[in-house]
């Protein structure tokens, strides 16, 4: 396989590859540095860097840095630190640090930061942070931030 091709389908099978691109690509138990697809990305079983699919894209049983998909988003007994999708994104027995799509749905899993409009949250799934926690959060160490800064700079101007 040359993981240069763009012209169809490439698979990577049992392989390391440093850039694996095409219309569809698909992962086999390889690792790869970085999947670049303009339809859908497939990684079963496999590791990768990023993903970026034009369309679908699926994580099972392997795992990836980052997910960012056109289209759907699937990760099944898999795990992903970042997942971005424009449509759907579906969690079974799986996790990510942070989610973020219009509509979620998760069954059996761990989130770090959920982003969505509509989640669909099943048992067994733990959220750290949803977008309300994290502002709340955020805002709290502005303040705190803001207070050390004005006591640091005060003390300093008085000598």
């Amino acid at each position: 396989m040359d993981p240069e091709d763009v012209r169809g389908e490439q698979a990577v099978r049992s392989g390391l590859v440093g850039v694996a691109r095409g219309a569809s690509v698909a992962v086999q138990r390889g690792v790869v540095g970085v999947v670049a697809s303009r339809a859908s990305a497939n990684v079963k079983q496999g590791m990768t860097g990023a993903v970026m699919a034009g369309g679908d894209a699926s994580v099972t049983q392997g795992y990836a840095t980052a997910v960012a998909a056109a289209g759907d988003a699937t990760v099944k007994q898999a795990g992903a630190q970042w997942l971005l999708a424009a449509g759907d994104v579906d969690v079974d027995l799986g996790g990510a640090l942070l989610v973020a799509a219009p509509r979620v749905t998760m069954h059996r899993g761990f989130v770090g930061l959920l982003a969505a409009r509509n989640a669909d949250i099943g048992e067994g799934v733990k959220v750290l942070l949803k977008p309300t926690g994290a502002a709340a959060i955020g805002a709290a160490f502005g303040v705190a931030f803001a207070l050390v800064a004005a006591v640091a700079f005060g003390t300093r101007r008085r000598s």
